[in-house]
């Protein structure tokens, strides 16, 4: 075949590189419900878990923070509808989960996203404990408040050091004094 049948490859002809013209996909996405009932989550074990049974929830693919560490910035970010993640979260209180692992790597990313989440997780009565990890840049007060109020009690946050130098080369745009605060 020709150069078409290889159109997601960049290629080099003549000391010249061409890249390929890949249609960034859509930041929102839907999933079918996860048939989270066919696996026996009783038996789940984590230390971060305070209740069981649970469940690990991913409202989001990819990262927007570019730590040079880290393997989820090399995906774009895409973030599930609202309606769909509400969707999963009320078939799993449906099913008696108690607690929550939300096992994206930043749920942090949009405050507005996780303000709305918030206000429905209290607002329909779910009653979960959680988990989930957060970029320290996306964190103010009145957002970890509304995470407390809607269940959550941990909040993973990479820090990674407190030298500014090891700070600067990860390249995670956060402080010593930032991350103390």
């Amino acid at each position: 075949g020709g150069d078409k049948d290889f159109t997601a490859l960049a290629m080099r002809r003549d000391g010249k590189v061409t890249l390929p013209e890949i249609p960034r996909p859509p930041s929102t996405f839907d999933i079918p419900i996860p048939r989270h009932e066919l696996f026996n989550l009783r038996v789940n074990r984590s230390p971060l878990a305070r209740h069981r049974p649970f469940a690990l929830v991913v409202t989001s693919i990819g990262c927007p923070f570019g730590c040079v560490f880290c393997v989820a910035g090399a995906v774009a970010y895409r973030w599930r509808s609202l309606q769909g993640v509400l969707a999963e979260l009320e078939s799993l209180k449906a099913l008696g989960i108690r607690e929550i692992m939300f096992n994206d790597p930043t749920l942090t990313v949009s405050k507005k996203r996780m303000m709305d989440l918030c206000r429905e997780m209290e607002a329909r009565e779910m009653r979960f404990s959680w988990v989930c990890n957060a970029h320290l840049t996306t964190l103010d007060d009145e957002l970890a408040a509304a995470m407390k109020k809607a269940g959550c009690h941990t909040v993973m946050i990479g820090v990674e050091s407190g030298q500014e130098e090891i700070l600067a080369a990860t390249e995670k745009n956060i402080t010593r004094e930032k991350a103390l605060a």
